[in-house]
């Protein structure tokens, strides 16, 4: 038997202004009067979305589609990108929001890390969203009042 090496252990000395270009975790909280925007990759549309409950994301087939997702993806060019026509929902409770994956055929990542389906993942702002390769960064806007 052999002697295991030792593990080396990773020591960051940069300094603090070095990091900011370090990722750090978005906003937990939504509130209700919050708006959710989602803006893909590639693209200068952008959907402002208000949560009150749940909304499924996904792709229309047909104009006359009864069954469709709420909020229809393909002002993102969906069907090419492999966005299901019921993908992924987005859930709305105790001032959080949530992502749940529907059994999609291509997936969907929440920061590059699958979500398992039917398992409930906190979307927080500035995540990124894959749903197949279709990429959207989340943002969280709260409603000026005039």
């Amino acid at each position: 038997m052999g002697i295991r090496p030792k593990p080396k252990t990773l020591v960051i000395t940069s300094e603090a202004t070095d990091m900011d270009c370090i990722p750090k975790w978005g906003e937990v909280r939504f509130r209700q009067q919050n708006e959710l925007i989602l803006m893909a990759k590639g693209f200068s549309e952008k959907l402002v979305l208000r949560v009150n409950n749940s909304l499924i994301l996904g792709r229309k087939g047909d104009a006359d589609e009864t069954d469709g997702p709420d909020v229809d993806l393909n002002v993102f060019e969906a069907y090419s990108r492999g966005v299901s026509k019921q993908h992924a929902v987005i859930e709305f409770a105790d001032r959080l929001l949530t992502i749940r994956d529907l059994g999609s055929r291509n997936g969907t990542f929440l920061n590059m890390q699958a979500v398992v389906p039917n398992s409930h993942r906190v979307l927080r702002d500035n995540d990124i969203l894959h749903l197949g390769n279709l990429e959207l960064l989340i943002h969280f806007q709260g409603v000026v009042k005039s």
